[in-house]
């Protein structure tokens, strides 16, 4: 049928065009009277136009979805190693922030997907049958966190923070779990993250060296700090106890820090389970490298997260190769030690001096573990006035009121931070969508006798050691890396699905587990 153009007659459609000259005029004359900071207001009209011509594409076209994936893997590239407060500076336009480039790009070949593919939207869908209680508690956080902007006292910061999410998060994890539903794109992700690990150790060992960011005083023209403030009160050189403080791109060092531990479980992966001799070298070398890096931003939160990291996936491997029968002397006895082995860790946090300071803190750290307690004690009533519905999201800081000795609000637990936000109930929803898919991850891991398809066990440590190094950290800055890894898992249990159904579809299962 195709499209035709409406007869409006000569003088109707010379009203619309005047119409349409007068709209133009006015948005062009508020553009130039506007400050270049709220320039981004004008985006709105934009983006409701675009919606709408998304809607009106037709149905049956080709989904540009290998464009997706390209600005996928550049988000996830920028995302890591390139700091958010360096934006492209083009006089006359609001700063561009390279992430947010790409992501808004691959946001919209995912949409653009959505209308014009009905075997895009079926894929989807089969995406989500396969993992059925993982998307019934995300479905339950994503109202939760909708509803909770009725709730938010500071609706523009609320709107703000939620828009961010579904941005970072949601349209994450459904680029991602289609992207990864395809054969060997898990594997290039892995090795992207890995590149990346070993890329900023070696940032953070030379940053080390300098005692301040390598790139503070060496920022071309074009571009630009996108909030000055910010670099005055946090990137400015931190030291304790004489020795300087690694952040890399993050804003903080207990980010960084953070960052390194989730990475380790994919080191690990392919140090026990990769082909090639060379690069299982190289991924030893570089897990004894993100130690020391780790070491270097002082977080106690990174030490704790190798050594859950390690632990788990230790004690996986050992289960996994116990499980599958042939040689198991050696994974037999790494399983009959491991109580042992975890009594030794333990005592040996205890008793030396320098685990106990680094992984339990004491002397210059008792400071932030006494503001965490009286966070903990201020939270509890005030979670309390609101038990079910929370403050809205991004409010958690304002409600809670804390101030550091230097007067800036601060929360240092996200627990605290998804309690005070979406309430008991939202909490809850978010960590049974965490653990169902670290739950799936080790099911997954455990009975795949496919290189890729075992990367579902790496997933499923990284959120494990997630959870735990949120209870001391309430950063966001790799919530979206984590929502790749729960990709991860979902593809590979749709795989797994599209395995039974068609073998040779891409995922083998090991025999007697289907």
């Amino acid at each position: 049928m195709g499209y035709r153009r409406p007869d409006f007659g000569r003088w109707k459609t010379i009203l619309l065009l005047l119409m349409l000259v007068g709209i133009a005029s006015g948005v062009g004359l508020a553009i130039a009277m506007m400050p270049t900071a709220r320039m981004s207001l004008f985006a709105i009209p934009i983006a409701l136009l675009a919606a709408l011509i998304i809607w009106l594409l037709p149905e049956g076209a080709t989904p540009p979805t290998r464009f997706m994936q390209q600005m996928f893997f550049a988000y996830f590239v920028a995302v890591t190693i390139w700091p958010y407060y360096i934006a492209i500076d083009i006089p006359g336009f609001p700063l561009i922030e390279i992430r947010r480039a790409f992501l808004a790009l691959a946001v919209l070949m995912l949409t653009i997907s959505v209308s014009v593919s009905r075997d895009f939207r079926a894929e989807l869908g089969g995406i989500f049958r396969a993992s059925p209680l993982f998307f019934k508690f995300f479905g339950a956080f994503l109202i939760i966190q909708m509803a909770s902007l009725a709730m938010a006292h500071d609706y523009r910061s609320a709107i703000s923070f939620f828009v961010k999410d579904q941005l970072g998060w949601t349209s994450v994890l459904l680029m991602a779990a289609y992207i990864f539903s395809r054969p060997g794109t898990i594997m290039t992700w892995a090795a992207t993250l890995r590149t990346m690990g070993i890329f900023l150790a070696c940032i953070a060992f030379a940053e080390y060296k300098n005692e301040a960011l390598l790139w503070m005083d060496h920022i071309p023209s074009f571009l630009s700090i996108s909030d000055t403030e910010l670099i005055a009160r946090n990137l400015t050189p931190h030291f304790r106890d004489g020795q300087y403080r690694v952040t890399g791109p993050f804003i903080v060092s207990l980010s960084f820090a953070e960052w390194m531990a989730l990475t380790t479980p994919f080191f690990l992966y392919y140090i026990l389970f990769g082909r090639n001799l060379v690069l299982k070298g190289i991924c030893l070398a570089a897990d004894i490298t993100l130690l020391f890096a780790v070491e270097l931003t002082q977080a106690r939160i990174g030490l704790v997260g190798m050594l859950v990291t390690h632990t788990l996936f230790i004690g996986a491997w050992a289960l996994r190769a116990r499980t599958r029968g042939g040689n198991t002397l050696l994974p037999t006895a790494v399983l009959a030690a491991y109580p042992a082995i975890f009594c030794a860790i333990v005592v040996a946090v205890l008793t030396v001096d320098r685990l106990r300071i680094s992984v339990l803190g004491g002397g210059t750290q008792a400071a932030s573990d006494q503001g965490r307690r009286e966070q903990m004690l201020l939270a509890i009533p005030k979670i309390m006035q609101r038990p079910l519905n929370g403050y809205g999201v991004g409010q958690a800081p304002q409600a809670l009121g804390w101030t550091n000795p230097q007067g800036d609000i601060s929360l240092d637990s996200y627990v605290i931070t998804l309690l005070m936000d979406y309430g008991v109930i939202g909490f809850a929803c978010y960590v049974g969508m965490i653990a169902t898919a670290a739950v799936q991850g080790f099911r997954l891991g455990m009975s795949s006798n496919s290189e890729e398809g075992g990367y579902a066990l790496a997933a499923g440590v990284t959120l494990c050691a997630w959870m735990v190094c949120q209870i001391a950290l309430s950063q966001e800055d790799n919530a979206s890396l984590i929502f790749m890894v729960l990709a991860i898992v979902v593809a590979l249990a749709y795989r797994r699905k599209q395995a039974e159904d068609t073998p040779g579809y891409g995922f083998q299962p090991s025999a007697g587990r289907r």
